[in-house]
């Protein structure tokens, strides 16, 4: 996957991207307006403006969703208030498509993609936060969502953790304010853990990239005694400061 600029995810911010969810599609943007029908293509002109190219509308208004890409080719649309549906898009043929229900209502959760499935992560259902993590291989005919138990996720201490895969060991890093987790796809069970030591960061959800064990993130970073700060792109190394 391409990482973008930081300048690129920058000028996004000062694009009202709290109304929207978003990942990255090759070397653009794909954006989701939220409790609205409405996606597109958010590209760069080359001159530091962006134009949103609208395409076909979604199945579903949603509200705190979750959206991510599948190998540049889908776009999945998961969750959001009171939902546990999900809705796939695609990229070549501009079209939306229902999929299985989830086995929990999920909003403010994360997803992401890795080898042939996707993943959902935590959240709230119905009020209660979830310690459940669904995944759905994508290319299977008969598609459902299995439902894995993620105890660990009793520690997150936000809602809306952020993630990212990391395809080359087969791992999924769940960011979530100062604790940092490691899923294991192969074993389906949390690896590692490890809680940060002088900075509390929260990613709210945001897209995460990892290159060179390094985490490129937008979000809210705290530092003790300074108090919270404005939302905005961070890079942190990935470098388990303190282990559990």
């Amino acid at each position: 996957m391409r990482i973008p600029s930081l300048k690129c995810i920058e000028r996004l911010q000062s694009f009202e991207i709290g109304s929207w969810l978003y990942c990255q599609v090759n070397t653009d943007i794909f954006i989701v307006r939220t409790n609205s029908f409405q996606c597109g293509i958010l590209k760069n002109n080359g001159h530091g403006d962006f134009k949103v190219w609208y395409k076909a509308n979604m199945l579903q208004k949603r509200q705190w969703a979750s959206v991510c890409n599948f190998k540049d080719e889908l776009i999945f649309v998961s969750g959001g208030l009171g939902l546990r549906s999900v809705e796939r898009y695609d990229l070549k043929n501009d079209h939306w498509k229902k999929m299985p229900l989830m086995n929990e209502i999920r909003e403010n959760h994360a997803s992401c993609a890795l080898g042939t499935a996707i993943y959902m992560f935590c959240g709230f259902n119905d009020g209660n936060f979830s310690y459940t993590i669904e995944r759905l291989e994508v290319v299977q005919p008969d598609q459902f969502w299995h439902l894995i138990l993620f105890p660990e996720a009793s520690k997150l201490i936000r809602s809306n953790p952020s993630v990212c895969a990391k395809e080359e060991k087969d791992e999924i890093v769940i960011f979530c304010g100062e604790n940092v987790f490691t899923f294991d796809a192969k074993s389906l069970c949390c690896k590692s853990q490890y809680k940060r030591k002088n900075v509390a960061f929260y990613p709210s959800g945001h897209p995460m990239h990892i290159i060179n064990d390094k985490v490129i993130t937008k979000g809210q970073l705290e530092k003790p005694g300074l108090g919270s700060g404005h939302k905005k792109i961070v890079v942190m190394a990935l470098d388990n400061d303190t282990k559990h």
